[in-house]
């Protein structure tokens, strides 16, 4: 009899813990998208007094419809946002609200492929495609003298978008996950790999592994290029970066022989630096606005 029942008390158990933890993962496929809708995004902006526009369009790069934000009053020159994994365009909002960047520069961000409201869900895990999707959208917007700002992964995107577009004039890379050989990985990121358990990670995470997984071929296979960029570039990396090694700066400025490379160390920061020294990175966006 004690043996039944403490059997049945291990069910009870393990039933509980399956339950609850299928629980957590509905709530956290719910909240973790990394997302702002149109609603929420016009809200935002309106209350910062800062008029912009939500447009869609379908790129070829990645077959998919892509989701881009802009600032409504046009200039000549134009700073266009390119955020990591995950992540969607809200990650720069408050850049498109600071008034140094809109004084001189239409600002746009926009999803990724995969991210946001840019085919939620499905990974476009090639670093061409995606930097061709960011030309795209160039000549669909009309940008002329783009700066381009790449966070992580969103870096290499912007780096290689610089060899597919003559719009762009500068670029400004934040702590980037370039260099193939230092790329860093947690073995948590199995979850989102594993049959078993993909389904219990939330769609953006999924997303994010899956760039992740594939991100040391993607980069070796155009390596041979980074020769060719030449466009005016500010490196900007945390040396307490755990995401994406400090020796990235270093790979990137030696691979981009042939451009004017400046690079920018912070001993204290890590790798959320878009949110820690946002007023260091405007500052060095607009010196390239004013080249």
């Amino acid at each position: 009899m004690k043996t039944y029942n403490k059997k049945r008390f291990y069910k009870k158990k393990w039933f509980l813990f399956f339950l609850v933890l299928c629980i957590i993962c509905v709530f956290l496929q719910f909240f973790l998208q990394f997302r702002t809708s149109d609603k929420q995004t016009l809200k935002i902006f309106k209350k910062a007094h800062v008029p912009v526009s939500i447009k869609y369009f379908n790129v070829k790069a990645t077959n998919c419809s892509i989701r881009a934000i802009e600032t409504s009053e046009k200039k000549k020159n134009t700073v266009l946002f390119v955020h990591g994994a995950p992540g969607s365009a809200d990650a720069f909002y408050n850049y498109l609200k600071d008034p140094t960047l809109l004084k001189n520069a239409e600002i746009v961000t926009f999803d990724r492929p995969g991210y946001g409201y840019s085919d939620f869900g499905k990974a476009h895990p090639s670093i061409i495609k995606q930097a061709m999707a960011v030309s795209e959208l160039i000549d669909s917007l009309h940008l002329k003298n783009v700066i381009l700002v790449g966070h992580s992964y969103g870096a290499p995107v912007a780096a290689y978008a610089t060899l597919k577009n003559k719009d762009i004039k500068g670029l400004v890379m934040l702590s980037p996950a370039i260099a193939p050989d230092k790329e860093i990985y947690f073995w948590i990121g199995n979850l989102a790999r594993w049959r078993a358990t993909r389904w219990l990670v939330p769609p953006a995470f999924v997303v994010s592994a899956d760039e992740k997984y594939t991100h040391e071929a993607a980069l070796r296979l155009i390596e041979p290029q980074w020769k060719n960029l030449q466009v005016p570039t500010v490196i900007i990396h945390g040396k307490k970066d755990m995401l994406a090694s400090y020796e990235n700066m270093t790979y990137a400025k030696e691979q981009f022989k042939n451009a004017p490379v400046r690079t920018i160390s912070l001993p204290e920061e890590n790798h959320f630096i878009p949110w820690t020294k946002q007023q260091l990175i405007v500052r060095e966006i607009d010196s390239l606005i004013h080249l």
